[in-house]
C-alpha cells in the first residue's frame, strides 16, 4: 500500500520509491528505512534507538558517522514531508 499526506508526499514499499510533489526523492537504503518508520508512526515520537535500530537491519556494519549521517538526512527529509520528528537538532 502507498503511505502518502496531504502534503502530495506519498511511499511506496513495494517499488522503495519516495515522492514529493510528484518528483521522485533519491534515498539510501538506511534513509528509506527510517522515513518508512516514520511515515508508519504518525503521530508516535521514535527513540534515536528505534532509528538506530532500523538504519543497521539494514546495513549491520554502518560505522557511527554513517548511521549518524543517516539519522540527520532522513530527518531533515521527514520533516520536510511533514512528519513530526522529535529529540534531533536541525
Amino acid at each position: 500500500a502507498v503511505i502518502g499526506d496531504t502534503l502530495h508526499s506519498y511511499i511506496d514499499p513495494a517499488t522503495r520509491t519516495v515522492t514529493l510533489d510528484g518528483a521522485v526523492v533519491e534515498t539510501s537504503a538506511q534513509e528509506y528505512a527510517l522515513l518508512l518508520a516514520f511515515l508508519q508512526h504518525p503521530g508516535n515520537v521514535l527513540s534515536r534507538k528505534q532509528l538506530e535500530d532500523i538504519a543497521k537491519t539494514k546495513t549491520p556494519d554502518l560505522t557511527a558517522a554513517d548511521l549518524e549521517a543517516a539519522v540527520r538526512t532522513i530527518a531533515g527529509s521527514a520533516r520536510s514531508m511533514g512528519v513530526d520528528v522529535e529529540g534531533l537538532e536541525v
